[in-house]
C-alpha cells in the first residue's frame, strides 16, 4: 500500500515538472531531477497526510523530486497563495478548481480525494439530531465546498440555507475552538479534526461518507 501511495505522489509531481519544463525527456530508468521545487499547499485534513508523511520521511528526495509543503489553516489563505503564484499544486476540491480556472488560473485535477467531512454539534448545544440545527449558528467557510456541503447536508432534514445562521470562520483550528468553546452551535469540519471534537464530546450529525458526496481533489 505504501509503495502504491508513493508511486502516485511521485507521478503527480512528475506531471507537474513535465508541465513546467521543456527540457529533454529523462529516461525512465533514472530518477526525475529538476532545479525546480514543486510547492504544494495542504490543509489540516486527512487528504494532506500522505504528502506530509512523504516529505517528512524523504520519499520525494529519494526519487529525485524536490517538493516543499506549505501548510494553510483556511481554504481562503491557500487559494490566495495559489492566485499569487506561490503554489504549484494544492490539496483542494472541485469547486475551488472551477473558481480558480474562472479566475484565470490554469488548474487541472489529477486525482480525487475520499476524505470524510462531518457536520458536528457542540457538546452543550442541546442538538441531538440534524433537524435541531434549524435556527442555530453554524460555523463554516462561506463560498466554498464547505458551505455547499453544509447546504446539501441540511437538505436531508428539509432545512433551507436561510433557516440557519451561517457564521464565516475560514481557519479550521479557529472553527474547532469556537465549537468546543460554545461560541457556535454547529460546525462543519474534515477529518481528523472532526474525530478530535467528537472525542471531546461533540456529536456527529451527518457526514459525506453517509451522503456518498465526496468532492476532494489534488490539482496542479
Amino acid at each position: 500500500m505504501k509503495r502504491v501511495l508513493i508511486c502516485l505522489l511521485i507521478a503527480i509531481c512528475s506531471l507537474s515538472l513535465i508541465g513546467c519544463s521543456k527540457e529533454k525527456a529523462i529516461p525512465e530508468s533514472q530518477p526525475i531531477t529538476s532545479g525546480k521545487t514543486i510547492t504544494i499547499g495542504v490543509m489540516p485534513d486527512v487528504e494532506s497526510v500522505p504528502f506530509i508523511i512523504a516529505e517528512k520521511n524523504g520519499y520525494f528526495e529519494k526519487e529525485g523530486v524536490k517538493v516543499k509543503i506549505e501548510h494553510f489553516s483556511s481554504a481562503q489563505d491557500r487559494d490566495s497563495a495559489l492566485q499569487g503564484g506561490k503554489l504549484d499544486g494544492v490539496i483542494t476540491d472541485v469547486i475551488a478548481v472551477v473558481f480558480a480556472n474562472e479566475g484565470g488560473i490554469k488548474l487541472k485535477i489529477v486525482a480525487k480525494n475520499e476524505g470524510n467531512v462531518e457536520l458536528l454539534a457542540g457538546k452543550d448545544s442541546r442538538i441531538n439530531e440534524l433537524k435541531d440545527v434549524k435556527g442555530k449558528k453554524v460555523g463554516m467557510s462561506t463560498n466554498t465546498i464547505m458551505e455547499y456541503t453544509t447546504d446539501k447536508m441540511l437538505e436531508a432534514a428539509q432545512i433551507k440555507p436561510e433557516e440557519i445562521k451561517k457564521i464565516a470562520i475560514p481557519p479550521l483550528p479557529t472553527r474547532l475552538e469556537m465549537l468546543q468553546g460554545g461560541k457556535i452551535d454547529v460546525a462543519i469540519l474534515p477529518e481528523p479534526l472532526a474525530g478530535l471534537v467528537v472525542k471531546n464530546g461533540a456529536r456527529a450529525l451527518i457526514s459525506t461518507d453517509e451522503m456518498d458526496n465526496k468532492a476532494g481533489a489534488i490539482a496542479f
